[in-house]
């Protein structure tokens, strides 16, 4: 039973994580990004950010031990944690900012939240594997270790991915400002995730009720304790994930505000067809048929209109090198739009 559990902990770690990983993927409706970017924030955060946060972690405890021997277990957990984890799965943020392809709030939502899934995905290999071992070879440690993976992969994992997508969102807003003006947000962004963080760990860890003493971790998670610290902690947690979901929206509606209008600037310019705005701009009515000549390629035309959107919105808002760069990619692709809407009709003859 042990190594049936084993191989099992690996599957219910690494699935559930892939599967939230697309589903973040899809959400991006208007220019979702490249598969091997996503999985390469995803493989970060499941190795990169988890050996940098052994690390911090090898490091921070002595000293928190040192100074507060009594407390050292309530405050590696509530503090400790997230100061080492968060900084270690933005690291991959701080690489991708600087990618073309990284370029509004809405990105960095989704790397950010690639990264805390993969985080979350070994951590949660970890855990299982040690419950499988602890639990495989007595009566009830199936179903115990069934409640440890449920809990972890709805609340711990996905706790670790909304963090994560904070920061990537404070490193959007702050993409096409100085970088005083971007190291700030992303502070702001930082903050928060930690914050967040400690929050779920230090309800966890704590047990609230006048003359209670800590809770160990592993009596919480399916392992005989009692479960009322982990319910205050899914309660405030689902509040965080919600107004977290909420931001997203929300940028996801700013998003098509300002692609609309971009839209309209460019065909203003004569660089897209006036009829075509409409439905470029909505991600439902780029789906629907009639609206473009059927020798277009329309997937590439629909990315190759998106791209020079906001290509054309990032080049007006930029000064100096950065904004000669960004206004050559603009001709660019005002280049192969035109190539686009020309040629491609006598492909078809």
């Amino acid at each position: 039973m042990t190594l049936f559990l084993t191989f099992a902990s690996l599957f219910a770690a690494a699935i559930p994580m892939l599967f939230f990983l697309f589903v973040i993927w899809k959400w991006d409706l208007y220019d979702r990004k490249p598969i091997w970017l996503m999985g390469g924030a995803f493989l970060w955060g499941a190795l990169g950010a988890v050996l940098l946060a052994i690390v911090g972690q090898v490091i921070l405890d002595p000293i928190v031990n040192s100074y507060f021997p009594e407390q050292s277990l309530a405050l590696t957990v509530t503090f400790g944690a997230p100061i080492t984890e968060e900084p270690a799965k933005a690291l991959i943020l701080i690489l991708l900012i600087r990618s073309r392809k990284f370029g509004n709030i809405c990105d960095g939502f989704v790397f950010g939240a690639a990264a805390g899934l993969g985080f979350g995905m070994t951590e949660n290999a970890k855990y299982f594997m040690e419950s499988a071992w602890a639990t495989g070879e007595y009566a009830g440690g199936v179903a115990q270790w069934m409640q440890l993976v449920v809990t972890r992969t709805l609340f711990s994992a996905v706790m670790h991915a909304a963090a994560t997508s904070m920061v990537g969102a404070a490193a959007g807003i702050g993409k096409f400002h100085s970088r005083i003006v971007r190291a700030l947000f992303v502070g702001v962004g930082m903050g928060l995730a930690m914050a967040m963080h400690a929050l779920w760990n230090g309800i966890l860890v704590t047990d609230i009720r006048p003359g209670k003493d800590f809770l160990r971790l592993n009596e919480i998670f399916g392992m005989g304790g009692d479960i009322e610290p982990f319910l205050y902690s899914a309660f405030f947690f689902l509040i965080e994930l919600a107004i977290v979901l909420l931001m997203f929206g929300l940028c996801m509606i700013w998003e098509n505000r300002k692609l609309k209008q971009s839209l309209e600037y460019e065909a203003e310019k004569g660089s897209i067809p006036k009829e075509h705005v409409a439905y470029l701009a909505s991600y439902f009515r780029r789906r629907e048929l009639g609206w473009l000549e059927p020798q277009i390629p329309k997937d590439e035309y629909i990315r190759l209109a998106t791209h020079l959107a906001q290509r054309g919105r990032q080049a007006r808002s930029l000064e100096g090198q950065r904004k000669k760069w960004y206004g050559l990619d603009y001709r660019r692709l005002q280049h192969e739009i035109a190539d686009v809407l020309q040629t491609a009709p006598e492909k078809g003859k």
